[in-house]
């Protein structure tokens, strides 16, 4: 079954006959095949449905981060001051004891 997969990618994926053609018309949709689905279409079964709920547009690529925590015109809080050092697993023990 695994060969059914085309391991293939980058510029080997153009090649003509490298991706069986069932699998290469849903490689120009914007959504990705889950593993099963791949595995299903490299079978030759057909699932209903499934290159409509693929072909559904992308929304456009956003220009400014945003975050929808604060309001637009209210900036950031400022990252909490560094503290001192946290004490790591075993301080405050004798060097070279084992926990109780």
């Amino acid at each position: 079954m695994l060969n059914e997969i085309p391991w293939v990618g980058g510029s080997d994926a153009e090649r003509p006959g490298a991706v069986p053609p069932a699998v290469a018309a849903f490689d120009a949709l914007p959504g990705e095949l889950r593993d099963h689905e791949l595995l299903r279409v490299s079978a030759g079964e057909e699932i209903p449905g499934l290159a409509e709920e693929l072909a559904v547009p992308l929304p456009p690529p956003r220009k400014e981060r945003r975050s929808v925590l604060l309001p637009d015109d209210q900036p950031p809080p400022p990252p909490p001051p560094a503290g001192p050092p946290r004490p790591g697993p075993g301080a405050g023990r004798p060097k070279g004891s084992r926990p109780t």
